[in-house]
């Protein structure tokens, strides 16, 4: 027996034809001509040094002698399947990019993913923290598929947005802070003596000034610490005299542990923002999207 002019193409044609029990029932699985099958099975019975097959009316089956080297063949095969399959790549989970602000990012997102996960467990998800002004030039490199944003868009057609709560800012300070004053509001005097943390960002043109909301303009205010993250600008009030007009929903963990303080105005409006869900049509199902929708809608105060 030469084992080394052995094909394994011969040892699989052998064992399927064993399976099907006729030589013109395999060639037509395989589309070829049964002369073809009759060529490898002679072939494959040279190298051995004595027949395979017996054949009859009633199709063929293995010699006593296949049937000694035929638990050899099958572990031959079972092996080649084996280190096929490791060259078989896992099918990777779809994925779908989730952008956002820098406080949507660490206060509400996370919490909305977990949800995700249960409800959609084949996707994978990637969040983007993204200047506002990022947002479509990002969108139209295809860089996400989701966007939970402040204030309407112009998005292209391709992309479907919707209204799905409301954001609200709030006047924050330390607590013992000078302008907390038991039962009394505080004063514009009293606010305009100490520094705000004001917000930046880095954009493609290099840093940039971004817009608390703060009614009194920046330039009537004294300019304390600068920082990206409304995350970041709450732990600053929390340990220096600085005040900042933040969101609620970044600044509630720390309100109601008692580390910050709420400071009313009554002279300056209340402030809110719309917040929008958008989403690339063609990436995100109609069923997903609405999801999404009643998941926002349920956190987010309309």
């Amino acid at each position: 027996m030469d084992f080394e002019e052995i094909k394994i193409r011969e040892i699989n044609v052998f064992l399927e034809l064993l399976r099907t029990g006729s030589v013109r029932e395999l060639a037509r699985q395989r589309s070829c001509a049964p002369g073809q099958i009759s060529k490898i099975i002679t072939a494959l019975e040279t190298k051995v040094g004595f027949k395979l097959l017996e054949r009859s009316s009633f199709g063929v089956k293995p010699t006593k002698k296949a049937a000694e080297i035929l638990p050899m063949f099958n572990e031959i095969r079972a092996n080649q399947e084996a280190f096929l399959a490791s060259f078989v790549k896992t099918k990777e989970s779809p994925l779908l990019s989730f952008a956002t602000t820098s406080f949507f990012s660490t206060q509400f997102v996370p919490s909305l993913f977990a949800q995700f996960v249960t409800t959609y467990p084949d996707y994978k998800l990637r969040l983007l923290d993204l200047p506002p002004d990022m947002f479509l030039n990002v969108a139209m490199r295809n860089g996400f598929q989701i966007c939970l944003h402040l204030r309407e868009m112009d998005w292209p057609k391709t992309w479907t947005s919707v209204k799905v709560g409301r954001v609200d800012w709030i006047l924050c300070g330390r607590k013992g802070h000078p302008c907390q004053v038991e039962g009394k509001e505080a004063s514009i005097k009293s606010i305009a003596k100490f520094p705000f943390v004001f917000p930046v960002y880095w954009s493609q043109n290099g840093i940039a000034y971004g817009n608390d909301n703060f009614p009194l303009s920046q330039n009537k205010r004294i300019r304390g610490y600068e920082t990206s993250t409304a995350t970041s600008a709450v732990e600053v009030i929390r340990h220096t005299d600085q005040l900042g007009f933040v969101p609620d929903i970044v600044a509630r963990p720390l309100l109601e542990s008692g580390a910050l303080v709420k400071l009313t105005v009554s002279s300056l409006k209340q402030v809110s923002e719309p917040v929008f869900l958008s989403v690339k049509n063609d990436l995100v199902t109609q069923k997903m999207y609405s999801w999404l929708i009643r998941l926002c809608e349920e956190r987010l105060v309309l």
